[in-house]
Parts: structure tokens; sequence; C-alpha cells
């Protein structure tokens, strides 16, 4: 029985650029499908009691943006730190992901796709 891996995941995260050609690669190794199922970090935020990256103190908004600057470094991926607009919106980036889904189209090469672009 081939394996599933259930991807949560937003296009405006940039952990989820750096990891999302990881994921993969992984699951291709591991002969794993995946289900791609794309979420509004932001709403995640409101009910877990995080803040949006710009609401929180200037100390963690640095320290995001040290991490972000290390595994760019380390995994050797092409990274904007402080693009010029952040966040993105990604409603339609998701709808566009989940409609790709229903057609049975390549979602992990699309997905990818917007998150360089992102």
């Amino acid at each position: 029985m081939r394996r599933n891996i259930d991807y949560f995941f937003s296009h405006a995260s940039p952990w989820t650029y750096l990891g999302s050609e990881r994921l993969h690669e992984i699951a291709t190794a591991a002969d794993a499908s995946i289900t791609y199922r794309p979420v509004s970090f932001a709403k995640v935020f409101a009910v877990s009691g995080d803040l949006p990256v710009g609401a929180r103190a200037p100390q963690r908004q640095s320290y995001r943006l040290v991490e972000l600057a290390r595994w760019r470094d380390h995994l050797g991926v092409a990274l904007i730190l402080e693009p010029k607009y952040f966040p993105v919106a990604d409603q339609a980036a998701s709808q566009l992901v989940n409609a790709a889904d229903r057609q049975n189209l390549d979602v992990g090469r699309l997905s990818n796709a917007i998150l360089r672009a992102v």
C-alpha cells in the first residue's frame, strides 16, 4: 500500500518555500504521494494565539530573519529575506491549487512555481 503525506502549507510562508522541494524529494524516495492542503496561516495564528510577523516584537522579527538566512544558506536556496511585498495574500493561489488538484494536474509542480514567484 502506497503511503500518503497530508501536506498542510501556505504559499505565503518562506518556510514552506524552503522545505517544499525537499518534501517532494523525500516523498519520491519513499514512494509516497502528497495530498496538498493549503491553509491560511493568518487564520491559524488568530485562533492559536500567535501574531502575524509584522505584529510580533521587533526581537522576534529580527531573529526570524536570522533563522531564515541560516536555512537559506544551509540549503543553498535563493531567498529574498525582506521581499518588497510581504505578506502576500495567498487565497487565490490556494484556490488555484485546489482546482488543479480536482483536475488531476501536477499540483506539486504548480505549488512550487507559485512559491518561487512569491
